[in-house]
C-alpha cells in the first residue's frame, strides 16, 4: 500500500505572518495561536504549559493563562487535520511534532551562504519585513525581548548580505547597481542611518553630491517626523564633507531615486504569482528550490522591464507586484505584459502556474497588502495547471483589461474567497491590448509625442519641472495622444492624471479634490470613516495642526457644515499644505502630472495651479495641461513652459488614420468624400468610417459634427434613456448608481449594456465607472434631450445626489438651478 505523502506547513514570519498548508494560504490566525505556533517552531525542544502562560499572559491568573494556551494549541491542532496535528501535547509540555514538515521563511533566511550572491539575493527576496512586523507583544514583557531578539538577528543578517551585495557592484565598478541595493536597503530598514551612509556615498563617488544632500535631508526629516529622533555622527560628518567640499554635479544626468512613502496608504495594486505546478501534495523543499532557481532570476529581469517588485513567499511562491512601490495606473497591461515575457523566455522543460488579479488595498508600513489579494492571485495562480498562458481574475478582466477578446478565454471553475465567489479565466495568448477603434494607432502626432517625451527625460535627469500646454479643438485628439505619453514615459515615471468636468466648475479645486480622495483611500467610506482616515493621514504625514485638519476637512467635503465661506478665507493656508503634500509626500521623485481639459476649471484650481506652477522649477515633474484654448493667465508663471498646438489633419494624415482603422476597406473616392467633409478632425473621420464600415451610405454623410455624432447615438436608441441620464449627469457613471436608477436592469445587464456601448465608440472605462468617450458625444446626446424632459432629469438627479453624504452641494445646487427650481 502507498503511503499518503505528508504536505508541508509554509510558516512566514519575515513580515506579516502567513501561513501555507498543502499550498494553499490560510487565513491569517488570531493573536495568540500566531504567537504560540512562531515560538515552537524557532524554539526547539519541549516546553512546559506553565511556562508559556507566563510567557504570554504574565499579568494574568496562570489558571487562565493555561486555558488561553490551551485553547490557543485546539486552533493550531487542526491546521491538516487529516495528516495529524503539527504539534505533540501532552498534559504538562508542549512541542513541535518532528513527523510533521514545516518550514519558515525565517531558517531559510539565515541559511544563505553570505558569500554567495545568488543565494543572498534569494534571501533578501524572502524578507517581506522585519520578523513578526505586526506583532508588538507587552511594553516590557518577556514575549516582547523575545521578538525584538529575532528581530535583531534578522535586521542584523539583512544589513550584512545587502552590505556584501553593494561592495560586490561597487568591486564590478557597477555603481547603478550599488546604488539600487543601497536603495533596497533603506526601504527595508528605513529607521537606520547605514543604507543612506551607503547611498551617500556611492552619490559622492559619482559626482552628484547635491542629491546625497537631497537623500540626507530626506532622512533627516524622516527620523524626526516618523521615529522621533535624528541622524547619528557619522552620517553628519559625511554631510559637512560634502558641504565643504567642491560641487561639480548640478547638471548630473542620472535620476534622482525614489526616497519617500507613506507609511501607510490605499492604492491599486496588480500581483502576477509564479507558484509551482504540481500537486500541493507533492510538493517538496527540493521542487520548491528547483522552482525559485528556474524562475526567480527570470522573474527580476522581466519585473525590472516592467517597472514591477519581486517578492517571494516562504511556499516559494514568486509575486511580482505592480503599484505597490511606485503608483501605476496600468497595472494590469504590465502584468499581462511580464506573464507573456516569462513564458516567452523561461527554460525549456519548466513549467509554472501563472495568475493575475487586481485590487485596490490597503498597505501596511511594511509595504504588504492586506486583505485577501494574495490569497487570491495564487488560488487563480493555481488554478493554471496547463503551465501555459495565465489565469486571469474577473475583476481584473472585466474591470482593467476590457480589451482582451473573449473568444481567447476559457472559463474556469470559480474559487471561493473569505465567502466571495470569483470567476477564472484561462488565455493562451498574449493579447493585443488595443480597442476596437485604433487607440494604439497614432497618426500624424509623432513630433509632438516625441517633444513631451524628450521633457519628460530632461525632467527626469536634470531634477527640474516644465510645462507643457497642450492646446487644441474638440475632436482634435489631445486625450488619445495623452494615452501614448503614459505608455512611452521613461522608465520608473509615475503617470498621475486629473480631469476638470464642466459640471464643477462652481466645486472648489475638485480636480484635486477627486486626486487626493483617491489617493488618501477615502472613495467608497461613509463620511465618518473618510473623516477619521483623513485625520489619520494627515497626521502620517506631519500635518499636525488643527486648522489645517479643518480646512481639509471642508475642502473634501467632509466638515460638519457644507459652506465654504471658511475655507475661502484661509485660502492661502490650504494651498501651502496641498503643495507641500504634492511635492514632498505624494509626487516623490520623476512624475507626470497630467491635468486635462483645464478649460472647464473653477477658479479656486487655478489659482492653485498659479501658486503650484511658480515653484515646479524645483521639483522633478512634468505638468501637461490639456485645453480647447490658450489660458494666457496661467502662462509664463513656470520657469520652463511650452505651448503643442494640435493642428487638423491634413488630407495625406487622415487617409493614413482611415487605413488604420480595423475592417476600413473603402475606395479612394469614399476616402476623398469623408476627408474633404470631416476638415481633417479625427474624430469625425473616425465616427463617419465606423457608420460606413457599419452599412451607412457615403453619399449620406451628415452636414455637421453633431449630425454625424447623431448616427453613432442612434445605434444605442435601444439604450437611449441611460444614455439621456448620463449625459445629465456630466460626469463618470457607476453600473451600481445606474442600477438604482433603472432597477428593472440587473448588474449583469448593466454590463453588457455598457460593453455595447463602448463597442460601439460610444463608451469608454474611466477606472471602475464608464463614461462618454468624448465630450463631444455627450453634447449630443445633451443637446438632443427635450427641454421639459431635460430639466425634469436635472431635477430627478439633483434629489438622487442629495441623499449622498460625500457629493459636493454646488453640483446639486447647479442641478436644481438647470431644472428651473431654485427653491
Amino acid at each position: 500500500m502507498t503511503k499518503r505523502q505528508q504536505p508541508e506547513l509554509h510558516l512566514s514570519v519575515l513580515g506579516d505572518m502567513e501561513c501555507t498548508f498543502s499550498g494553499e494560504l490560510l487565513p491569517r490566525p488570531q493573536r495568540l495561536p500566531r504567537r504560540l505556533i512562531a515560538y515552537l517552531c524557532l524554539e526547539a525542544g519541549r516546553h512546559s504549559r506553565a511556562a508559556l502562560a507566563k510567557l504570554f499572559y504574565p499579568n494574568r491568573r496562570a489558571e487562565d493563562g493555561r486555558t488561553l494556551v490551551r485553547q490557543a494549541l485546539f486552533q493550531i491542532s487542526k491546521i491538516g487535520a487529516r495528516y495529524g496535528s503539527p504539534i505533540k501535547t501532552t498534559r504538562d509540555f508542549v512541542e513541535i511534532s518532528h513527523n510533521y514538515p514545516i518550514i519558515t521563511d525565517y531558517e531559510k533566511f539565515l541559511s544563505a551562504d553570505i558569500q554567495d550572491v545568488t543565494e543572498i539575493r534569494r534571501a533578501i527576496a524572502l524578507h517581506r519585513g522585519s520578523f513578526l512586523s505586526t506583532d508588538e507583544g507587552d511594553s516590557h514583557g518577556e514575549w516582547r525581548q523575545w521578538v525584538l531578539g529575532r528581530r535583531k538577528i534578522i535586521d542584523d543578517r539583512l544589513a550584512a548580505y545587502l552590505e556584501h551585495l553593494i561592495q560586490t557592484a561597487e568591486d564590478a565598478r557597477d555603481f547603478e547597481r550599488a546604488l539600487r541595493w543601497a536603495e533596497e536597503w533603506r526601504r527595508k530598514q528605513p529607521a537606520v542611518d547605514e543604507p543612506v551612509k551607503a547611498i551617500m556615498k556611492i552619490l559622492a563617488h559619482d559626482g552628484r553630491s547635491s542629491e546625497a544632500l537631497h537623500v540626507f535631508a530626506v532622512h533627516q526629516e524622516t527620523l524626526a517626523t516618523r521615529y522621533g529622533a535624528k541622524p547619528g555622527a557619522d552620517i553628519r560628518n559625511i554631510r559637512e564633507r560634502l558641504l565643504s567640499a567642491p560641487t561639480g554635479d548640478l547638471l548630473s544626468s542620472k535620476p534622482m531615486p525614489f526616497l519617500l512613502g507613506i507609511p501607510t496608504y490605499r492604492t491599486f495594486v496588480t500581483v502576477l504569482a509564479v507558484v509551482l505546478n504540481a500537486d500541493t501534495n507533492q510538493i517538496t523543499d527540493p521542487l520548491i528550490e528547483s522552482h525559485i532557481h528556474h524562475w526567480l532570476d527570470l522573474a527580476q529581469q522581466v519585473a525590472l522591464a516592467c517597472g514591477g517588485g519581486v517578492q517571494v513567499a516562504s511556499d516559494g511562491t514568486i509575486e511580482i507586484f505592480f503599484g505597490l512601490d511606485v503608483a501605476v495606473d496600468d497595472g494590469p497591461r504590465r502584468a499581462l505584459h511580464a506573464a507573456f515575457e516569462l513564458r516567452r523566455l523561461s527554460p525549456s522543460g519548466s513549467s509554472a502556474g501563472m495568475g493575475i488579479h487586481c485590487s485596490r488595498v490597503m498597505i501596511n508600513s511594511e509595504r504588504r497588502p492586506i486583505g485577501p489579494l494574495l490569497q487570491t492571485v495564487r488560488s487563480a495562480a493555481r488554478a493554471n495547471s496547463q503551465g501555459t498562458g495565465v489565469v486571469l481574475s474577473a475583476m481584473l478582466l472585466t474591470n482593467h483589461v476590457p480589451a482582451v477578446p473573449t473568444d481567447s478565454l476559457t472559463t474556469l471553475t470559480a474559487i471561493n474567497v473569505h465567502g466571495n465567489e470569483i470567476t477564472l479565466y484561462f488565455l493562451t495568448e498574449k493579447p493585443s491590448l488595443s480597442v476596437s477603434d485604433s487607440e494604439n494607432n497614432l497618426v500624424a502626432r509623432d513630433k509632438e509625442l516625441a517633444q513631451i517625451i524628450f521633457s519628460a527625460e530632461q525632467v527626469v535627469s536634470e531634477k527640474k519641472g516644465r510645462v507643457i500646454w497642450v492646446v487644441g479643438q474638440a475632436g482634435i485628439g489631445k486625450t488619445h495622444l495623452m494615452r501614448h505619453v503614459k505608455n512611452n514615459l521613461p522608465h520608473g515615471m509615475a503617470f498621475i492624471h486629473c480631469r476638470c468636468l464642466s459640471i464643477y466648475q462652481q466645486s472648489f479645486m475638485f480636480p484635486l479634490a477627486s486626486l487626493m480622495m483617491e489617493l488618501i483611500g477615502l472613495d467608497g467610506l461613509d463620511k465618518e470613516r473618510s473623516r477619521m482616515t483623513l485625520l489619520q493621514f494627515l497626521r502620517d504625514v506631519g500635518e499636525a495642526d488643527q486648522l489645517i485638519h479643518s480646512l481639509w476637512l471642508e475642502w473634501l467635503n467632509l466638515g460638519e457644515d457644507d459652506s465654504y465661506r471658511y475655507i475661502k478665507d484661509y485660502q492661502q493656508i490650504l494651498f501651502e499644505s496641498v503643495l507641500h503634500l504634492i511635492t514632498n509626500r505624494i509626487f516623490v521623485g520623476p512624475r507626470v502630472f497630467l491635468i486635462e481639459d483645464i478649460h472647464w476649471a473653477d477658479s479656486g484650481t487655478l489659482e492653485f495651479l498659479t501658486y503650484y506652477l511658480s515653484d515646479i522649477h524645483n521639483h522633478p515633474t512634468l505638468v501637461i495641461s490639456t485645453s480647447r484654448n490658450h489660458l494666457p493667465y496661467l502662462y509664463g508663471v513656470a520657469f520652463h513652459e511650452e505651448t503643442l498646438n494640435l493642428e487638423k489633419f491634413d488630407a495625406g494624415a487622415a487617409r493614413l488614420f482611415l487605413h488604420t482603422l480595423p475592417g476600413w476597406t473603402a475606395n479612394q473616392d469614399n476616402e476623398d468624400l469623408i476627408i474633404h467633409r470631416c476638415d481633417g478632425i479625427p474624430i469625425y473621420i473616425e465616427y463617419l468610417a465606423r457608420d460606413i464600415m457599419s452599412g451607412g451610405s457615403v453619399h449620406a454623410i451628415p452636414d455637421n459634427i453633431y449630425s454625424m455624432l447623431d448616427v453613432t447615438i442612434s445605434k444605442a436608441v435601444d439604450f437611449i434613456d441611460i444614455l439621456q441620464v448620463c449625459a445629465i449627469l456630466g460626469e463618470p457613471v457607476s453600473l451600481s448608481f445606474l442600477k438604482d436608477l433603472f432597477p428593472r436592469y440587473s448588474l449583469d445587464d448593466l454590463n453588457q449594456i455598457a460593453h455595447r456601448l463602448e463597442n460601439q465608440g460610444i463608451w469608454i472605462r474611466s477606472g471602475n465607472a464608464w463614461d462618454f468617450r468624448h465630450e463631444l458625444l455627450r453634447d449630443a446626446v445633451y443637446s438632443g434631450i427635450p427641454q421639459q424632459r431635460r430639466q425634469m432629469l436635472h431635477s430627478y438627479i439633483a434629489r438622487e445626489l442629495a441623499g449622498d453624504e460625500h457629493y459636493d452641494p454646488s453640483v446639486i445646487a447647479k442641478h436644481f438651478g438647470m431644472a428651473g427650481d431654485i427653491t
